[in-house]
């Protein structure tokens, strides 16, 4: 099994609000560096109508990966960090 990462994107709220971000709406990324020096990445978005959920987004990114929807960019450690 490869090593995947995920990172979640979520809409920050107003000042004022007490939850720091927005319950509803966001992304989420699957991400696996490979040997060639490139990343692959699956893609999936939450509605703003839906409430956002960390486990489905991660469920629905590693099974795009996992059936091979994803895309490849490269990757330079020395640039991309």
């Amino acid at each position: 099994m490869p090593k995947l990462r995920f990172a979640h994107i979520r809409l920050e709220n107003h000042p004022d609000e007490e939850s720091p971000f927005y319950p509803r709406g966001g992304e989420t990324f699957c991400y696996e560096f490979l040997p060639s020096g490139k990343i692959k990445v699956a893609h999936s978005y939450c509605s703003m109508k839906d409430n956002y959920s960390r486990k489905i987004g991660r469920t629905i990114t590693m099974g795009r990966m996992l059936a091979g929807q994803f895309k490849v960019y490269d990757y330079d450690r020395e640039v991309d960090g």
